[in-house]
């Protein structure tokens, strides 16, 4: 059976972090938390949630390649502490992976918040892949 881990870089996301693994626990084979060394709660709640921790060195692509490095999965999942996935992205996930037999990347988000300043990024991104000619489908 081919598994999934998911992959989630913290600091100081002991607000955010339980959402987080409360919407992947159960249909992921494991949750790696790599920590940037917060001084919150972020270890304790990813701990007790039964994530394996590592700690590394500040900066999400450290913390993302530390955490791939002890994930054991043949599939990753990396995901931002505050993200919450959507129903349904196990059936889509799952279909994915069966019907895939490489490595594949996705890069897709919206904001909850809507007000001009936070949603200039998410206005930003389809534009730069548009005009930038930048991937925007999945790749293998």
């Amino acid at each position: 059976m081919i598994t999934v881990s998911a992959v989630i870089p913290t600091l100081e996301a002991e607000h955010t972090l339980e959402s987080t693994m409360a919407s992947v626990k159960g249909y992921v084979d494991e949750i790696v938390v790599c920590d940037g060394m917060s001084l919150d709660n972020t270890v304790a709640v990813a701990e007790e949630f039964g994530a394996k921790v590592v700690i590394g060195d500040r900066g999400r692509g450290q913390q993302m390649h530390c955490g791939v490095e002890v994930a054991t999965g043949d599939w990753l999942l990396l995901l931002h502490a505050d993200t919450i996935l959507e129903d349904g992205w196990v059936k889509e996930m799952r279909q994915f992976i069966a019907r895939e037999h490489g490595k594949a990347a996705v890069f897709r988000f919206a904001l909850d918040d809507f007000g001009l300043v936070l949603s200039l990024p998410d206005w930003f991104w389809p534009v730069s892949y548009t005009h930038l000619t930048l991937p925007t489908t999945p790749y293998v």
